[in-house]
């Protein structure tokens, strides 16, 4: 059955998530990076069981953004009135109310996925959503730990030794670090994020 979790997302840079990577291991239950090409910018997801401090970090994250007006869809929203300003139909706010981050990122890649520049500001666009939807949230584990994929994607997945629980070898983050440099150099269209 499901249990509570307190989630925390929160933005390192690739060298913060590389340096912190054993520790945030052992600090957590769950954890999850997601890497966005061209953005030195690591999503980081954290799932830990409820505890008495969880509700006042859930609280005091939500006043910083209403504090804040932090509207997280915004730098997505914004793109794509942008992109769209030539269309039969060009995006306005009405169009785009209530359209979560799968169907918005969905939107803007469709207009040139293939193109490596256009999917570098896409991913600039999705760094600045994940920047502002940093902070806590309490909710079942089947629900934090069967995330919304966020669209339509392609999927890969490899598997290899990265050492163990006490020494951690680092292959995970040198698979990373050159699997962005390649990206990044050949100017590939990878679209985010890189789990």
């Amino acid at each position: 059955s499901a249990h509570r979790l307190l989630e925390h997302t929160y933005i390192l840079t690739r060298m913060e998530a590389r340096g912190q990577l054993n520790g945030l291991l052992k600090k957590h239950k769950h954890i999850r990076y997601m890497w966005i090409p061209y953005q030195d910018a690591v999503v980081v997801v954290t799932n830990d069981p409820v505890d008495e401090h969880s509700t006042k970090l859930v609280e005091e994250s939500e006043e910083r953004r209403t504090e804040a007006s932090v509207d997280p869809f915004g730098p997505l929203r914004s793109l794509l009135k942008d992109l769209s300003k030539n269309d039969k139909e060009p995006m306005t706010d009405e169009i785009l109310e209530g359209k979560g981050f799968g169907e918005l990122r969905d939107a803007l890649l469709s207009y040139d996925p293939l193109s490596g520049d256009h999917v570098k500001t896409v991913n600039e666009a999705e760094a600045e959503f994940w920047k502002k939807s940093e902070g806590y949230q309490i909710k079942p584990s089947d629900q934090l730990l069967q995330f919304d994929c966020g669209g339509q994607q392609w999927v890969f997945e490899v598997c290899f030794p990265t050492g163990t629980y006490e020494t951690n070898a680092g292959h995970d983050m040198q698979f990373m670090e050159d699997l962005l440099h390649k990206i990044e150099s050949e100017k590939i269209p990878a679209h985010s994020p890189i789990e």
